[in-house]
C-alpha cells in the first residue's frame, strides 16, 4: 500500500490502535486506564518502528491520546524516523471532551510532528445522537457540530501556540 500510494501521489495514512493483551492486563490488575498512561505509549513507538522496518511509510500516523509529553515526542520522533517526513495526528476514541481529549490535545499539539486530530465521534456523536431522536433541527445539529468543532481547532492551536488560559487545579487552589 505504501508503494502504491508513493506511486499515485497519494498520502498514506495508518490508524494505528494499539489495545492491552491480556498479559498486559493482568500485569496492570486489569486497570486499562494504567495500560494507556504506562504500556500503550512505549508499545506504539515499538509498533511505529516495526511497521516501518517492514515498509510501512504513510504520510499521517493516526495514534491514540497520550497523556504525557514525553511520550508524545517518542511517537513523533519515531514516526521521523530515518529521515522519514511522516507526522501524527490525535485520536479520539470517542473520549470525552472535559478531560481526556483536551489533555490529550494539550499533550499532543506542542510537539513538533502533531499536527492535528481525528476525532470525530466525539464531535458529532452528541449533535447527531440528538438529531436522530428528534431534539434538533437539521440547522441546529449543524451548528453544534461546526461549534464542537470551531472549540477542538482553537484549543489545538491555543495549545500549540502556548497561549491557553491558566485554568485552576486542584494542585493550585
Amino acid at each position: 500500500m505504501s508503494d502504491w500510494a508513493a506511486a499515485n501521489d497519494r498520502a498514506l495514512i495508518v490508524e494505528l490502535l494499539v489495545p492491552a493483551s491480556p498479559a498486559d492486563l493482568t500485569a496492570l490488575g486489569g486497570a486499562a486506564a494504567s495500560y494507556d498512561a504506562t504500556l500503550r505509549p512505549e508499545h506504539t513507538v515499538q509498533v511505529i518502528e516495526y511497521l516501518q522496518d517492514h515498509g510501512v511509510t504513510p504520510a499521517l500516523w493516526e495514534v491514540e491520546g497520550l497523556d504525557r509529553p514525553g511520550d508524545a515526542l517518542a511517537v513523533a520522533a519515531v514516526a521521523k524516523r530515518g529521515g522519514r517526513t511522516a507526522d501524527c495526528i490525535v485520536l479520539g476514541r470517542h473520549a470525552n471532551h472535559d478531560h481526556h481529549l483536551d489533555h490529550w490535545l494539550k499533550v499532543a499539539a506542542p510537539v513538533p510532528g502533531f499536527t492535528g486530530f481525528a476525532i470525530g465521534r466525539s464531535i458529532w456523536w452528541d449533535a447527531l445522537h440528538a438529531h436522530l431522536h428528534h431534539r434538533s433541527t437539521v440547522g441546529g445539529t449543524r451548528r453544534r457540530i461546526a461549534s464542537i468543532y470551531s472549540d477542538f481547532v482553537r484549543y489545538f492551536l491555543d495549545a500549540r501556540d502556548g497561549t491557553l488560559p491558566v485554568q485552576d487545579t486542584p494542585e493550585t487552589l
